[in-house]
């Protein structure tokens, strides 16, 4: 199982809106600078999540993107979710009707437990655990060189 990269960078754009929460909207340009993305990508990545009711935009001057929740109540999971589906590892898992062999599967419980443990671990991440995770590492890099 890999998480994609619009997953990864998602996820990063919602731990920079998470630290900015409540008081600041944020512009895609800045978010995409600050993770060193492309705003078009950016930008299409935004849209989903706009769709999906994680996040809010305000238009012009001074406009941006905002938290559409507190950061504790958004989930990963949810945000998995809007922009990848479902987590189960193959299709039979959520939907055993699509497959003759489900009923006798082997594998099929398997499945059903990494998709299980993978939920598990995304619904006990919120978006302001990552905020958190995110202001801490900023804490913690070193300048490059000393005056």
């Amino acid at each position: 199982m890999e998480i994609s990269t619009k997953l990864r960078y998602g996820a990063r754009a919602l731990a920079e809106l998470g630290i900015a929460y409540p008081e600041q909207v944020v512009p895609a340009g800045d978010l995409a600078r600050r993770q060193g993305l492309s705003v078009k990508y950016l930008e299409h990545i935004l849209s989903s999540l706009k769709a999906g009711g994680i996040i809010t935009s305000e238009r012009g001057m001074g406009g941006g993107y905002r938290l559409a929740r507190a950061p504790e109540e958004i989930t990963l999971a949810s945000v998995f979710r809007v922009l990848e589906g479902s987590p189960a590892p193959v299709k039979c898992v959520d939907t055993p009707e699509t497959c003759d062999q489900a009923q006798t599967c082997p594998t099929l419980p398997t499945w059903i437990e990494l998709r299980d443990a993978v939920t598990n671990v995304l619904e006990a991440t919120t978006i302001a655990d990552l905020a958190k995770r995110m202001k801490d590492a900023r804490r913690s890099e070193k300048p490059a060189y000393h005056i």
